[in-house]
Parts: C-alpha cells; structure tokens; sequence
C-alpha cells in the first residue's frame, strides 16, 4: 500500500462522511441483533466456568495420576505423599549433581 492509497481512501471518507456512519450505524444495530438471538439460544452465564471445567476434565482424562486425585473415594494423602517424596528425590539429585560439578572445578585445557 502506498501512500497515495492511505489519502485516496481518506478522501474517499471526508467525501462520504454520512454515507459512511449510515452504514457502520447498520452494521452495529445488526451485530447487537446476532449477538442477542445468540445469547438468547445459548446462555452465556458460566461461559467461562463450564470451559474451564471441560478443559480440565480434559486434562485429568489424560493424567492417570490427576484421574487417581480427581476420584473422591481415592486416598489423597497417599498420592500426595508419593509426590512430595518425588519431589524430595529429585530436589537430592539435583544438589548431588551441582556439588560434583562444584567439587571438580573449572575445566582445564
């Protein structure tokens, strides 16, 4: 687009200012009839809350492990003890790992 474009279509626009609000004032008046016959046949309350439930039922339908805590008759504690102790092992893998690098010092060539 050149520069020459950009004044034509502003030319265009000062030329037929009323023809122009006419037709934008048309289209806002039609979109806010869509806009209520849709929410009218879809309740648009809870949008938000029903994505995010299915987007997490979603998600633990993929997890076996977020299957296991979604299941009310599950025991919490356990699972939950099973990955702080995870969470140990590699907090304890990860300090021995830094304390070799440390312990052997710059590389030399």
């Amino acid at each position: 687009m050149t520069l020459a474009d950009v004044y034509q279509v502003i030319a265009h626009y000062l030329n037929h200012t009323a023809e122009i609000d006419a037709y934008l004032a048309q289209r806002q008046t039609e979109a806010a009839a869509v806009q209520h016959e849709i929410e009218k046949r879809f309740d648009p309350v809870g949008v938000r809350a029903r994505l995010l439930a299915r987007r997490t039922a979603e998600y633990v339908d993929r997890s076996p492990m977020l299957r296991l805590l979604a299941d009310e008759n599950f025991d919490h504690d356990l699972v939950r003890g099973v990955m702080r102790r995870r969470e140990l092992k590699l907090r304890i893998a990860s300090r021995s790992r830094s304390s070799s690098e440390r312990s052997r010092g710059p590389c030399r060539m």
